[in-house]
């Protein structure tokens, strides 16, 4: 393990940069205390999230203005051979088919190099998750998609093969992964619609599996949800991501859930929102946090500082700067 792995509080990323190429996102990156995979869809559209989770789903269209859709004659003509070498994945543990190719996610390959260049023994990977994808994504005659319900098993089908490939990847690296499902769809999320509840016990269900197989899972929602679900203790994600300013309000009524879920698990805060201009003035709220969060502070595992969200439509310059307030709101909670 890393020096820095000791500290209580760690510094990473979401996931979307806004720099126009690899070699300055991955430096971005790796000044994180744990560098995470850059997504570049300034650079490469096919870098959006959803896309990124389900480019193997047949009929899925490249996206066009963030937007990906499924063309449904293509992914019936598809289907066959996609479930076909699904289940050859499932049978031999073997996912490298699914693992994401340079023009779906061209930091990847570069990233796995350095870190294997730098000694780098941690890294975290955040992937849009099921509920998210299969509650976004329309036909391409804008009809949603939840009323097909084979393609809606597809697609969950999808993301996870997409994040067994990931996996697999960094555990035959031997890299401590921190693996974040990305699931701001949980906005609309309520127990009491039965296809939303499906949905949500399937995003668990995946956690579950993916708990098994890597270092640290993680939930990043950064839209309101019900965070009451989210916070439970039998939940099997090891942190729980969201935007401070959007919904830390709404996070501290839930005090008697958030220390339990502390006692085991740990929060990871969006501290710095995505529109923070360089040019301001910022004023650190270390010491608000750690009176407010005091239980993520005492966890058995650090708590993580990030950005509220991805930087994808931020400037470099307010990426840089986001970095640097991070670190030194990492330095001063530590004192």
């Amino acid at each position: 393990m890393n020096a820095g792995d000791e500290k209580k509080i760690l510094v990473t990323g979401i996931g979307s940069l806004p720099h126009i190429n690899t070699d300055s996102a991955l430096s971005y990156s790796f000044r994180h205390d744990i560098p995470f995979l850059p997504q570049l869809p300034k650079v490469n559209s096919n870098e959006y999230m959803i896309y990124q989770s389900l480019y193997s789903l047949p009929g899925i269209t490249k996206p066009e203005n963030s937007m990906s859709f499924v063309n449904l004659k293509e992914w019936a003509k598809g289907r066959r051979s996609f479930l076909e070498e699904a289940q050859k994945a499932l049978d031999s543990n073997d996912y490298s088919h699914f693992f994401p190719h340079k023009e779906i996610w061209s930091c990847l390959n570069p990233f796995l190099f350095e870190l294997e260049e730098q000694g780098r023994t941690q890294a975290k990977v955040q992937l849009c998750g099921p509920f998210t994808c299969v509650s976004s994504l329309k036909l391409d005659d804008h009809t949603p998609v939840k009323a097909f319900s084979d393609l809606v098993d597809d697609i969950e089908t999808c993301v996870m093969l997409s994040a067994r490939a990931l996996v697999q990847k960094f555990s035959e690296l031997k890299i401590d992964l921190y693996l974040f499902l990305d699931e701001p769809g949980l906005i609309i999320y309520s127990p009491q619609d039965d296809y939303l509840k499906q949905r949500y016990t399937n995003l668990q269900s995946l956690a579950l599996d993916l708990k098994q197989r890597v270092f640290k899972l993680g939930l990043h929602c950064c839209s309101d949800t019900r965070w009451e679900e989210l916070l439970d203790q039998s939940s099997p994600f090891d942190y729980l991501s969201f935007d401070l300013k959007l919904s830390g309000h709404q996070l501290l009524k839930q005090s008697l859930l958030l220390e339990d879920f502390c006692k085991t698990k740990n929060l990871s805060i969006g501290l710095i929102p995505t529109d923070h201009n360089a040019n301001i003035s910022y004023r650190l709220k270390s010491k608000s946090l750690k009176e407010h969060f005091e239980d993520a502070y005492q966890s058995s595992i650090p708590c993580l500082y990030t950005a509220a969200c991805g930087l994808a439509h931020a400037e470099v310059i307010d990426a840089e700067d986001i970095l640097n307030q991070l670190h030194k709101e990492a330095a001063e909670a530590s004192v």
